[in-house]
């Protein structure tokens, strides 16, 4: 028992004097500084609608999308994912378009979103969205749209029937959401 404990204090003191050679060893610190600013941000997506009984653009929540109607007129079936309505003047093509704005680390409760087309449409034929008419100057379609949930948009096109063959009716529809 004399032995194991002399045996012990010995490695007690051998540890104790081998931490302290080491600790008298040179040193060196260097210093890490992070710097920024957090910036409140907002981002539209183009969804799948649900409000269309049918009548929906798939989008799933892309930034941007193409569409392409294909030969379209009056008398024709309605392309994939759109109504077609006609009235003894003109013809309407119709979807609805899922919107949702995302928000991180931004106070304001709602948004502003608003449309315009980037080009002027050909004379007889007129788009809307949301029951807003478009133009090539910003419209709101509405003041006060929610954060984090998707609203659905009707998107119509009317074409009057003194359009004439073989007009394109190609155009896109740039939406912008505000934070209010």
């Amino acid at each position: 028992m004399i032995k194991v404990s002399k045996f012990l204090i010995f490695v007690t003191v051998l540890v104790c004097l081998t931490s302290s050679a080491f600790a008298a060893g040179e040193t060196s610190s260097g210093t890490l500084t992070v710097t920024g600013t957090i910036d409140g941000t907002i981002k539209l997506t183009l969804e799948t609608a649900t409000n269309g009984g049918g009548n929906n653009l798939t989008l799933g929540g892309v930034t941007s999308a193409t569409k392409a109607l294909g030969t379209i007129s009056k008398t024709m079936t309605a392309p994939t994912d759109w109504s077609l309505s006609n009235t003894a003047s003109d013809w309407t093509l119709a979807s609805y378009v899922g919107v949702k704005v995302d928000k991180a680390n931004v106070t304001s409760s709602n948004h502003t979103l608003a449309a315009r087309l980037s080009s002027t449409p050909t004379a007889g034929i007129a788009w809307s969205f949301g029951g807003t008419s478009l133009s090539t100057t910003n419209a709101n379609v509405t003041a006060t749209g929610p954060y984090d949930s998707k609203s659905d948009y009707l998107l119509s096109i009317n074409v009057a029937d003194t359009v004439g063959d073989g007009v394109a009716v190609d155009n896109t529809i740039t939406l912008t959401a505000t934070a209010n």
